[in-house]
């Protein structure tokens, strides 16, 4: 609202967003980012529309899986804590035991068994599988709100899969019940389906959406089908909000060949990167270091989630880039290119050179027949097309369609900079006229610059 391709449109209207729901116990991998920042991203691009957003994090914490981990827990209860009081991380040593016990369990059957137990006894409210089951939420949910800082995200509810488990029985609809009918396994246990049918009714009556958008993995396609499709013969009129904007996967990545790469790592080694990267910089900003180290998360962030964004959402991104199969972290924290760090440069120079201008550019007096240059039609071509392209990528759940369109207005700017100024130099003087109509399109650029940069979730950066 208030934003030169934004609009009211939305005003008075809600939709809610299901996107990052990463899996309690299990560390935050690239595979979770895609779900992150495009769900993000789409709410963001809903919000320029003037539509009340609530993000929802439906987080994975519930399921058979929680059976293996207490069961694990049980056996090697010792051992796990004696490592976390060594310094282990609490995520990475839950992951070990969940590795463990299923190894086991192949060559023992009776244990898929304890852990189908151990999940019953979760469900029927047993006071120490609660107990364990809610240290392993908590300590999960403080490793993701960790990572979600970094990143600049944030949901209005973390209402994951168990938040529904008393939801699931029948009621009489006269009575405030939801009245469906229950999905169960032959143990009297809750599926992923029947958790998620109930998670659709909660959504709809709590929140009375225009739509439910759900920002989850392709292969999860025919299961949002069955959903919407169990709704339509429910007779459920609203099952038509129900959206699943499905998207592509990291190819290269293997659990089993050792080459997962957790988010952390990417984001870590971003920072490392935009670091190294000011330290060499030969022309250098007047930063200390404590601005240094908070532009290097910003950096290391943004670079992390224009990687992801940038391409086409069903598009498959292939993180291979050698004949040994393994992971190439530069592909993800690259600075030169089509670039988080580029696009943010662009946003810090136009920053730079309203600093030295001195004063907010206005349309008042301005003679715009002066921007006749090739350069500054290309800028300008470049901010005409910014509604449109919200618009699009809006219609179409496509935040690339914003990426690339940044690129433009980007490149646009720095071949516009590179041939014409806006203050005098030693060598050159600027008719006031001249540098009056620039600095208005500067001023108009460095606009559209930050909010393509704040639909995508990026940080702008002041000095870079």
């Amino acid at each position: 609202p208030g934003r030169f391709g934004g609009s009211e449109e939305g005003r008075g209207k809600t939709i809610v967003i299901d996107y990052s729901s990463p899996n309690i116990a299990k560390p935050f991998h690239l595979g979770h980012l895609r779900s992150t920042v495009l769900g993000h991203a789409i709410r963001k691009l809903y919000e320029s529309l003037g539509y009340k957003v609530i993000g929802v994090n439906h987080l994975g914490d519930w399921g058979t899986q929680f059976g293996f981990m207490l069961a694990a827990w049980q056996r090697w209860r010792q051992d796990a804590e004696a490592r976390i009081a060594r310094g282990e991380g609490e995520i990475d040593v839950f992951v070990s035991l969940y590795v463990r016990i299923n190894q086991l369990a192949q060559e023992d059957p009776s244990v898929r068994e304890e852990a189908r137990s151990w999940f019953r006894r979760l469900e029927q409210g047993d006071r120490e599988a609660r107990s364990l089951w809610q240290y392993f939420v908590d300590r999960s949910k403080r490793e993701f709100d960790r990572i979600y800082a970094i990143l600049g995200i944030h949901h209005e509810s973390d209402a994951g899969e168990s938040f529904y488990e008393d939801k699931m029985q029948p009621g009489d609809p006269d009575k405030g019940g939801l009245g469906f009918p229950l999905i169960l396994k032959s143990d009297g246990g809750t599926t992923y389906a029947t958790r998620d049918l109930a998670a659709a009714f909660y959504r709809e009556t709590t929140y009375h959406p225009e739509r439910i958008v759900y920002v989850v993995g392709a292969p999860q396609t025919l299961h949002f089908k069955q959903l919407k499709k169990i709704l339509e013969l429910m007779g459920e009129p609203w099952h038509e909000k129900l959206v699943h904007v499905p998207f592509g996967q990291y190819i290269g990545m293997s659990t089993r060949q050792g080459n997962v790469v957790f988010l952390d790592e990417a984001l870590t080694e971003g920072r490392r990167v935009a670091t190294e990267a000011a330290e060499s910089a030969t022309k250098k900003q007047d930063l200390g270091p404590a601005e240094i180290a908070e532009n290097a998360r910003k950096i290391g962030a943004g670079a992390v989630k224009f990687f992801d964004l940038k391409n086409g959402r069903m598009k498959d991104i292939q993180l291979e880039n050698n004949s040994a199969g393994k992971i190439d972290l530069s592909l993800i924290t690259a600075t030169k290119g089509e670039t988080g760090p580029y696009v943010q440069f662009a946003y810090a120079r136009l920053s730079g050179v309203l600093r030295n201008y001195g004063k907010e550019p206005t349309a008042a007096g301005v003679v715009f027949s002066l921007l006749g240059e090739p350069e500054a039609n290309k800028v300008l071509k470049a901010i005409g097309e910014h509604p449109a392209k919200v618009r699009q990528a809006l219609a179409d759940f496509e935040p690339s369609i914003v990426a690339r369109h940044l690129l433009d207005v980007a490149d646009a700017v720095h071949s516009f900079l590179h041939v014409h100024r806006i203050m005098d130099s030693a060598t050159e003087k600027v008719d006031p006229k001249v540098r009056e109509a620039r600095a208005l399109l500067v001023g108009c650029a460095r606009k559209v610059v930050g909010q393509c940069l704040d639909l995508l979730g990026i940080e702008p950066l002041e000095k870079m």
